[in-house]
């Protein structure tokens, strides 16, 4: 899941398993060579909406003066995305599941 932009799209397929899957919310400026995705089979899905900057910017200072705190249920490591999907399903939660990843 592409939320950063860059060469984010470029580099993810050394990383995904062959007939994976790479979604992107962010628009590129720059056309950038997906040959590696292709040679895996990957599926990639893009998902582009119009960018609000002013809101986001907006946001960004209610968070800074704490004016704005999103209510996390729990954190969980990528390693527990498959019980971090369950509860979701199951319901229940209060707020929402971060799920950490680590450089290893």
């Amino acid at each position: 899941m592409d939320t950063i932009g860059g060469q984010t799209i470029q580099r993810s397929p050394e990383i995904i398993r062959p007939f994976g899957r790479l979604v992107s919310i962010v628009d590129t400026e720059t056309p950038q060579s997906l040959i590696e995705a292709w040679g895996k089979n990957l599926t990639i899905h893009f998902v582009l909406t119009p960018q609000y900057r002013a809101k986001l910017d907006a946001l960004t200072k209610l968070i800074e003066r704490t004016q704005l705190r999103p209510v996390i249920d729990s954190t969980l490591s990528w390693d527990q995305v498959i019980q971090a999907h369950q509860r979701l399903e199951r319901g229940g939660t209060q707020g929402k599941i971060v799920l950490e990843f680590t450089n290893s």
